[in-house]
């Protein structure tokens, strides 16, 4: 499921910005390690025997750098034997969109990458609790890893601040019954100290579940989970749906004021 650039429609900002989300990947783990280094664009310019443009035309993913470039920067910046692999598999794949990730066998190392890339992150899951709302208890209690959940992931790897993050949650998977009453009760009074972040949409709305990803200087990414595959998509045109689905849930779901309300309302049932 890749393709060349040639297939991606031209952009206005295209000669600004990464071509591909390989390229920024490659381009903001590059530029990390720089910062962490202590090397200015012009010392490392100098030391590669580049112009200072052309080195910021590679930490910006404007560039992708050749093998022997990639080579001569890990040398430069001292990068590990293991990550310099995933550099040079990120550069031979650098014009390749839209990414099939196969859990555990190819890690988890793009959606870290994603997560510490965006500025704002919007998550629908239409059968649990988000990952970064759980709380330990309910984790355990659906039997998943503890490194299921690490929203916060990758953040060092690749320089991330602070994001905005919005949840779509149905309404139906605030009182799965299959869980431990005293679980879903902690989960709730969760939920409410973080009401600001979520939506709770009615329960007769069903739609699949995704991540959207707004990166700057880029167009959104969506992430779609399936059991142990992810999918990565990067195209304008495959995430459009995505995009307008967003936009539909923003109209469907409960304004904050009735959010709280149902949160509480559920907490109250369940004899707080």
């Amino acid at each position: 499921m890749t393709a060349s650039t040639a297939d991606r429609a031209p952009s206005r900002d295209d000669t600004v910005r990464a071509k591909t989300l390989r390229g920024l990947i490659l381009a903001r783990r590059l530029d990390a390690t720089r910062l962490r280094r202590g090397f200015t664009t012009r010392q490392l310019a100098s030391a590669m025997s580049m112009s200072p443009a052309m080195v910021n035309r590679i930490m910006t993913g404007r560039r992708v750098p050749t093998a022997l470039e990639i080579g001569g920067l890990c040398a430069l910046l001292d990068i590990a034997p293991q990550q310099r692999q995933v550099l040079y598999a990120l550069r031979a794949t650098a014009e390749h969109i839209d990414w099939i990730i196969r859990h555990p066998i190819e890690g988890r190392d793009v959606l870290h990458d994603l997560e510490a890339m965006a500025t704002t992150i919007t998550t629908h899951d239409p059968n649990l609790i988000p990952g970064p709302l759980r709380t330990a208890a309910y984790r355990d209690a659906i039997g998943l890893a503890p490194d299921v959940d690490r929203a916060e992931a990758g953040a060092a790897e690749t320089g991330a601040t602070d994001r905005q993050a919005h949840f779509f949650l149905p309404a139906r998977v605030l009182d799965n019954r299959d869980l431990p009453r005293e679980v879903l009760r902690e989960q709730l009074r969760h939920l409410i100290g973080h009401r600001a972040h979520l939506r709770v949409l009615p329960r007769t709305v069903p739609h699949p579940g995704f991540r959207l990803f707004h990166i700057e200087n880029f167009s959104p990414v969506v992430h779609i989970e399936h059991q142990t595959t992810s999918v990565v998509l990067e195209h304008p045109a495959s995430t459009v749906a995505t995009r307008d689905l967003v936009a539909h849930l923003h109209q469907l779901a409960h304004p904050e004021r009735k959010t709280a309300e149902i949160l509480h309302g559920l907490l109250d049932a369940m004899g707080r």
